[in-house]
């Protein structure tokens, strides 16, 4: 659960970007004045690029953080993520033009990406099995939370502040999240999974010992060797298999159903949902209001 609040800032960091392109500071510093009736706009071309440079960010970030798990391991992947996610907080804060906002946003969603796909790959991990669905499923919640927090930071904001700080103080709090979490990845153990992938069997047993409960049948050398002959056998089943062999036969079936449900999200509209405060700001709502609606 520690690590999976990774995903609870991540979920509080993608909502901010919706709040700040309909803040009127925001848009007065990158924007551009559209008469009397609309005041200062955003070019909509840069209104997709702000919202889907995150997103290109974070398919990048997926490819990367599954090459540094299978060779760091879950935990230095973190944090990591976590090191590059306080650096590229500041190409954002200080962004002096849309470009330099926009390439932000791009870098930011390096670590997301990496986050995403950790977090889950090591809740499957380390959790019994009867809590595995439970806990990766979590995930979802942690990110309704982060985005929860980051409602009410901006609506707290957006009552105090008509100025530039109303959306460089959300920005700003991002900088809180990194320090705790990196503590807790610090002191949570590796996968044993990850250490009997790599050979290191006296680490894998510490691993299962610190994860193991005092009413466990089986010791941590028994767990540890169940695992290694598993991993054996996935090596054996898996020498003379590629990725082509996902679209052949019934691993085709299992492939469309993945990536459909995962989809989902997606044809529901998930890319305007982004920013919904926006859509209620241009539609003659309040400020403040908007933010408390979304």
């Amino acid at each position: 659960m520690a690590i999976s609040l990774c995903l609870v800032m991540e979920g509080y960091d993608t909502a901010l970007l919706g709040a700040a392109i309909a803040t009127p500071a925001f848009r007065k510093k990158f924007g551009h004045y559209a008469g009397a009736a609309k005041g200062y706009q955003l070019k909509p071309a840069w209104q997709a690029a702000l919202g889907q440079g995150p997103t290109v960010g974070a398919f990048c970030g997926i490819f990367i953080a599954s090459y540094c798990q299978d060779r760091w391991g879950y935990r230095r992947t973190i944090q990591c993520g976590l090191v590059a996610m306080t650096a590229f907080i500041f190409v954002v804060f200080f962004a002096p033009t849309i470009e330099i906002f926009f390439l932000g946003g791009l870098l930011c969603g390096l670590p997301w990406g990496a986050f995403s796909s950790s977090a889950v790959a090591y809740a499957s991990e380390i959790t019994p099995i009867k809590l595995r669905g439970y806990l990766t499923t979590y995930v979802s919640l942690c990110w309704i939370i982060g985005q929860f927090i980051s409602a009410a930071v901006v609506l707290e904001v957006t009552n105090k502040r008509q100025d530039e700080w109303a959306y460089k103080i959300p920005f700003a709090i991002q900088w809180v999240w990194p320090i705790p979490i990196f503590i807790l990845v610090t002191l949570a153990p590796e996968s044993p999974w990850f250490l009997v992938r790599k050979g290191r069997l006296g680490d894998a047993e510490k691993a299962v010992s610190r994860l193991s409960s005092g009413t466990e049948r089986a010791s941590p050398a028994e767990t540890v060797a169940m695992m290694v002959r598993t991993n054996k056998i996935e090596e054996d089943s898996h020498e003379s298999v590629s990725y082509l062999e996902c679209f052949k036969g019934a691993n085709l079936r299992r492939t469309e159903i993945t990536t459909v449900a995962w989809a989902c999200t997606v044809w529901a509209g998930a890319s305007f949902a982004n920013h919904p405060e926006y859509f209620f700001v241009q539609g003659e709502l309040p400020r403040r209001n908007a933010a408390a609606h979304t």
